[in-house]
């Protein structure tokens, strides 16, 4: 395609969803351009295990609990009491966090494969930049627990209508988010 049917593409969907927005290119056979707008986001992580193929190649969540930390995470007894107070529910419990010791993951595969809890952590890839946390969290709607000043104890989940989870990739639709304030937040930063 020319560069001028791309520039005018994308100016489109400026146009049509506001300047706020995060646009993500992926490489085609075909020549033609194609624009889809999904209200959600995706990110370059996935699950740590192949037990977690329980749909082809990808495990798919209905309403998730999402918990979003940068709190290394060495063992699932930090969180117990968190999923414990929600296991009834039997929906699946997504980690997103920065650092999952082995043990941690072993764990989460274990419990996973031996109950009807579903314990999903996945590494965000932030380079342990708390930016990207307050901006997932932005977009998803939920509290992040800082490791600096947040407690686990205290944690809230979150949720999206969604998520289709593979080895790669995480998708994240229907998401409840609101990232007005923290663009303001940005701006005013880089001003």
């Amino acid at each position: 395609p020319s560069h001028d049917k791309l520039g005018k593409g994308i100016a489109k969907v400026f146009d049509e969803l506001g300047k706020d927005v995060a646009i993500q290119f992926e490489d085609s056979a075909s020549t033609d351009v194609e624009f889809i707008s999904i209200k959600g986001f995706e990110i370059n992580a996935g699950y740590p295990s192949y037990h977690y193929n329980e749909h082809g190649d990808c495990f798919v969540a209905v309403k998730p609990y999402i918990l979003m930390t940068n709190k290394p995470l060495g063992s699932l007894r930090q969180i117990d009491k968190l999923i414990m107070s929600k296991e009834s529910e039997e929906r699946p419990f997504i980690i997103l966090g920065d650092y999952f010791s082995k043990e941690f993951i072993n764990e989460c595969v274990e419990t996973s494969t031996g109950t009807t809890i579903r314990i999903v952590p996945i590494k965000v890839p932030s380079f342990s930049d708390v930016e990207v946390f307050r901006d997932y969290s932005a977009l998803l709607g939920i509290k992040f627990v800082d490791k600096d000043t947040g407690n686990l104890e205290e944690a809230e989940f979150g949720t999206c209508d969604k998520m289709v989870i593979t080895q790669e990739k995480t998708s994240f639709l229907g998401i409840k988010g609101d990232t007005k304030e923290r663009a303001k937040e940005i701006r005013k930063k880089l001003s």
